[in-house]
């Protein structure tokens, strides 16, 4: 019966047991060997999408199944433990590999019961006297690894994995020191930089000992990159081993130290003496002796000279260095430290002004291999130097502001001179940062040279695409174009491997010049983001100019289309990238406040719009949200920030204008000012009023008046001239007893033309309200008003409220009047030439 039980479905708990002993029925035993490393992938992959390890039971879940579970778990941990002791070396090594898998993947409870004897399975291993083989030790350190990960994240464990750690310490100091593949080595570096991280108190008692094996391994130069980057890493975390400040500044000055030792020696002959008098003076302070060199004893013997150690050498060692320092001044640190910016720099200045140039006092003495071999490994000095800047601006931030103006300066003077896509790049990068992290006043001295740098580099870049200025780039060749519009038959129509080999190479030449603009552009930005409020004249208009011309040439070429016919996927994602900045640079050059209308607000709505109809890409979800962005500048309703409800109404008032000040309100009587939702408010001329109190013997600009009379009052109200048309918005006043009063409150009014007048006004005007119509002074529509007025004189009321409720004007004879008075002048204006409007024409 037991092989009908069957399950719900494939959530069901009862499931999980039954594939845990399915899964370890597919390990090997004493009769059934390992057949192939494939065969462990598998098993690891099935456990981790059933999660067959995890032990998580729902709520009310049934004692059967969860007693069921822990038993078939137990089972599984003893199979991999008999592999993991085997005497063969490919079982074992399938058991440590499951048991690092079950380390990561089982429950809180299963590893705080578990965690003290898998340890010392996996310490057998790696221990010399172990006599595992090398694959073996790289998957038991792998997997200790994962140990140490993970039972640092319990605070009350520490003691226990500091014991644990301390265990490890040496075994791996060991593996540095022999003639170990480099697996071993790599492996080896991450369990000590794990150590390090979670455990640093165990490593103290061998911080001598691991430094000399960490810088000798580091010298040699005889590992990858991957592995020298550990070994970087594990020296900028050595530190945390002692927890001090001492400890980080002396780590600190041994690598400056040591990194100006290896300058020395690699730009001999090619740097001016003074610079490097300068960069070795600041090194160690006056008063105080030099440490000893990095590496102790077992560096303090080896000459640092180019005769002795090779070029590859010198610069692989130069580069660890500049990682150490970059980590070091990145990374957490437990304790507060000083951190030396002024030698910092001091390299930095030193190495980025050798441009490869002799001087003339050292011209006699330099040889042309000196000279050849420096400008060889110039670039890669030059990067380093860069990363250490962008360390440094990254881990002060603000605080760096009494160098800054030094910093900008070092960074302009190199733009002048270097030429090197990338590291013009890194260097864009790093004045984004440090405008960002200064502020506003630095984009007034850099401002000018920046756009100018910028300016040349988004033009000279194109010349690498062989087509107009900041054009697509032409990935396809002419003759190649011309080959496949002829070839129209046949079953292939892609290009050869020869030439999707050739036409790749292309791609990435491209690469480095899109590289570039991205970041003069992304540089730009960053200038008009922190500096576009300064109103400067001088700088603003041109970062306008070339924003539009950048993003109009971006998109010039068509928009991303992952259809379109890209040879490199690339190529395709890296324009598509250029787009998108090109794009949010616009956006940030129209938003950006200045002393006038954005120039090319109409053209940036353009290329969002047709941005936004390539649906589908990150281009088509930016231009969506920049349109959203530019709402506020085109919307026809100027809505204010906050909505003001009236008093004794439970309508809000939408363009009432509140200056806060009780004497700045609009004189009131015996009512205030209120309308429906449904109808316009009234705005206060404050500007006016205030004219009136500072001069209040001048009269105000006198214009031609309209005269409207209801019922016993005569008013006197403004005409505006020049063809527009002044409505007065309607009121509700409990008395009308001067016209003063209401001259003020109906002072401020909206603006609008004739036809704009005639078009939203179709409504007839409710005979409840009175609407005063300003408006220019011709004959036709005057004598239409007028009548209209004459008919509102025999209306008689007993209260001004009611002479107001009952005046009203006939909107069908003013519209009559108003087509009379445009026919009439209709023949003295020109007629309207659509033209651009930023063009030059008359």
């Amino acid at each position: 019966m037991a092989a009908f039980n069957h399950c719900k479905d494939l959530r069901d708990i009862a499931l999980k047991p039954r594939l845990l002993r399915a899964v370890q029925e597919q390990l090997p035993d004493e009769t059934r060997p390992l057949r192939d490393a494939s065969e462990v992938s598998s098993i690891v992959s099935t456990l981790k999408i059933h999660s067959l390890l995890c032990e998580e039971f729902p709520p009310k879940t049934v004692q059967k199944h969860v007693s069921d579970w822990n038993s078939s778990f137990d089972s599984w941990v003893d199979r991999i433990l008999m592999l993991c002791r085997s005497d063969m070396p490919d079982k074992s090594w399938a058991g440590v590999c499951l048991l690092g898998v079950t380390i990561v993947e089982c429950s809180s409870a299963r590893f705080l019961y578990s965690y003290s004897k898998w340890f010392t399975v996996l310490l057998s291993h790696i221990q010399p006297s172990g006599g595992s083989s090398q694959f073996v030790k790289v998957a038991s350190c792998a997997a200790v690894s994962d140990l140490l990960t993970r039972l640092g994240g319990f605070s009350h464990l520490k003691k226990d994995g500091n014991s644990y750690a301390g265990k490890l310490v040496q075994p791996i100091l060991k593996m540095f020191s022999e003639d170990v593949p480099e697996a071993v080595l790599d492996v080896a570096a991450h369990l000590l930089l794990t150590i390090l991280n979670n455990f640093p108190p165990s490593v103290h008692r061998h911080h001598d000992n691991a430094e000399d094996v960490i810088v000798s391994k580091i010298m040699s130069a005889n590992c990858n990159a991957n592995v020298l980057k550990k070994l970087s890493n594990c020296l900028a975390s050595l530190p945390k081993s002692k927890g001090d400040e001492g400890s980080w500044s002396l780590m600190m000055q041994k690598i400056l130290l040591t990194l100006s030792d290896l300058l020395n020696s690699t730009l001999e002959g090619l740097e001016e003496e003074t610079r490097r008098v300068e960069a070795v003076t600041l090194l160690v302070l006056p008063g105080k002796d030099r440490p000893l060199s990095l590496g102790g004893k077992v560096m303090a013997g080896k000459a640092l000279n180019s005769g002795e150690r090779s070029q590859k050498m010198l610069i692989s060692s130069i580069s660890s260095l500049v990682q150490c320092c970059c980590i070091m001044l990145t990374n957490y640190y437990p304790v507060q430290v000083t951190v030396p910016v002024c030698p910092l720099l001091a390299i930095i200045r030193r190495v980025l002004m050798v441009n490869g140039s002799l001087p003339d006092t050292l011209k006699p003495f330099t040889t042309a291999m000196q000279q050849e071999f420096v400008c060889l490994q110039l670039p890669v000095l030059h990067l380093n130097m860069l990363e250490i800047l962008a360390a440094v601006i990254k881990g002060l931030r603000s605080q760096l502001l009494p160098h800054a103006a030094g910093i900008m300066w070092l960074l302009m003077k190199f733009l002048k001179t270097c030429c090197i896509p990338e590291l013009r790049t890194k260097a864009y990068s790093i004045i984004k940062d440090l405008l960002i992290s200064m502020g506003a006043g630095m984009t007034l001295y850099i401002s000018e040279e920046v756009i100018d740098n910028i300016s040349v580099d988004l033009k000279f870049a194109d010349s690498n695409y062989g087509g107009s200025p900041l054009d697509e780039p032409s990935i396809v060749k002419p003759s190649q174009q011309s080959r496949q519009k002829k070839r129209k038959h046949g079953a292939s129509t892609g290009p050869s491997d020869e030439e999707q080999a050739s036409l790749c190479s292309e791609s990435k030449d491209s690469q480095s010049s899109i590289a570039l603009k991205i970041a003069a552009i992304e540089t730009l930005e960053a200038l008009l983001v922190m500096g576009g409020a300064l109103s400067c004249d001088s700088w603003r208009r041109r970062m306008d100019d070339l924003m539009i011309e950048v993003a109009t040439n971006a998109c010039k070429g068509g928009w991303t289309h992952f259809e379109k016919h890209f040879h490199c996927m690339d190529t395709r994602v890296n324009w598509e990238d250029f787009q998108l900045v090109a794009l949010r640079a616009l956006l940030a050059s129209i938003l950006s406040p200045a002393g006038y209308r954005p120039p090319y607000l109409s053209k940036g709505l353009s290329l969002f719009l047709k941005g936004k109809q390539n649906s589908g890409t990150k281009v088509a979800e930016f231009c969506s949200q920049a349109l959203v962005s530019l709402e506020v500048l085109i919307h026809p309703r100027a809505l204010p920030l906050i909505d003001t409800q009236l008093p004794n109404s439970n309508s809000y008032s939408f363009g009432r204008t509140d200056y806060g000040d009780p004497k700045n309100k609009p004189p009131q009587k015996d009512g205030n000012l209120s309308t429906g939702h449904d109808s316009l408010c009234v705005v206060y001329d404050y500007l006016k009023d205030k004219y009136k109190e500072e001069s209040p013997d001048t009269e105000v600009p006198a214009f031609e008046t309209l005269k409207v009379v209801s019922g016993d009052q005569n008013y006197e109200e403004p005409n505006v001239v020049n063809g527009l048309l002044d409505i007065a918005m309607p009121m509700e006043t409990d008395e009308v007893s001067k016209p003063a009063n209401l001259v003020s409150k109906i002072e401020s009014s909206v603006m609008v033309d004739v036809q704009h007048h005639e078009e939203c006004n179709k409504a007839s005007v409710s005979c409840d309200e009175t609407v005063v119509l300003l408006i220019s002074s011709s004959p036709s529509v005057k004598k239409g008003i007028e009548n209209n007025v004459s008919d509102a004189k025999g209306i008689s009321s007993t209260t001004g409220v009611d002479n107001v409720a009952n005046a009203h004007l006939d909107y069908n004879t003013f519209k009559m009047a108003m087509i009379d008075e445009e026919d009439e002048l209709s023949d003295s204006f020109p007629d309207i030439v659509d033209a651009d409007p930023d063009s030059d024409s008359e």
